[in-house]
């Protein structure tokens, strides 16, 4: 398979399946894999793989990849922070929607998630303010800076809170998606409906369920 399509089917598969296919393959595709993957997702294979393994592949990984990775790892596996992904799209408040366009064009090519745009402060401080879809973006008017089209009510996520937890407050608020931030209001990271429901659905049902954003 090329391999941005292995990648995906890796992806697919249940952890066990996963974990046993990714051991068969050899080191420079498996490498290659992992960097096209999901970091959320790359993440989980390696913590299932052993110590040292983990390191190597780490050690060899693009800088920006491997970062984003070790960034997820360091959360224990029963909070919200183990099942983010901090691959998401940001705009900063003061940018113009014409601005935004330009500026996201080539961000909006990789993620898994871009059903929502978090606005931002800053790119530096990347303290959340606000939200909006991709529909307000283009429906929007070009020299509209987004702090005034964007939603400022937000729910959020500890990414300590217990896993169970945030599952189902992503779920009984029957919302794509809710950021996680740190207790100084940094966005860094997003759960999805998927990763949520994946949480608590019944473990014979996992592998069936159809992903929508992740």
């Amino acid at each position: 398979l090329p391999d941005d399509v292995a990648a995906d089917t890796l992806e697919m598969m249940n952890a066990a399946r996963q974990r046993q296919v990714f051991e068969e393959l050899e080191e420079e595709q498996a490498l290659r894999l992992l960097e096209l993957m999901a970091p959320n997702t790359a993440a989980d294979l390696l913590s299932s793989l052993h110590t040292q393994t983990t390191k190597r592949y780490l050690e060899q990984l693009p800088q920006r990849q491997r970062e984003r990775i070790i960034e997820l790892l360091r959360y224990p596996e029963s909070t919200i922070g183990a099942i983010m992904t901090n691959d998401f799209v940001y705009a900063c408040a003061d940018w113009t929607v014409r601005g935004a366009r330009e500026e996201l064009r080539e961000r909006l090519e990789n993620p898994d998630f871009i059903y929502f745009i978090y606005v931002v402060e800053d790119e530096k401080s990347r303290l959340l303010r606000g939200v909006l879809t991709l529909r307000d973006l283009i429906s929007a008017d070009d020299d509209e800076p987004l702090r005034d089209i964007m939603n400022p009510y937000l729910l959020t996520l500890n990414p300590l809170m217990p896993v169970r937890d945030a599952a189902y407050k992503i779920i009984n608020n029957n919302i794509a998606a809710l950021p996680v931030i740190s207790k100084e209001g940094k966005l860094i990271g997003v759960v999805t409906v998927d990763a949520a429901t994946a949480q608590i659905a019944p473990e014979n049902w996992r592998s069936q369920m159809p992903r929508v954003f992740s």
